[in-house]
């Protein structure tokens, strides 16, 4: 495992994390101070793994829609079997005409 302050992102001197300060040390020195910690650069993503989080995306979709579907055609197969039941109950109560 990469020692990574948990604030910044940046590279935590591997002495200091055996120590156990996740912070680096500038992070670590202003929240000493009791001061704001500067807020975290952003992880730049690369277009293919945009791409990637994108395709990842539409299967979950794709997944969740077929989902969907076969739960629609269960309940409609239970709706259509209750249905059915509910005739022959009153077919057996009344009688067949």
């Amino acid at each position: 495992m990469e020692n990574i302050c948990g604030n910044c992102f940046e590279f935590v001197n591997p002495k200091r994390w055996a120590l156990g300060y996740k912070l680096c040390l500038n992070c670590g020195d202003q929240l000493a101070k009791g001061e704001s910690l500067p807020k975290p650069t952003p992880i730049k993503k690369t277009q293919k793994e945009i791409d990637d989080d994108y395709k990842e995306d539409q299967k979950l979709q794709r997944a969740k829609q077929l989902i969907e579907m076969e739960l629609a055609e269960v309940h409609e197969k239970k709706r259509k079997l209750l249905k059915q039941k509910e005739f022959e109950r009153l077919k057996k109560k009344w009688g067949e005409k």
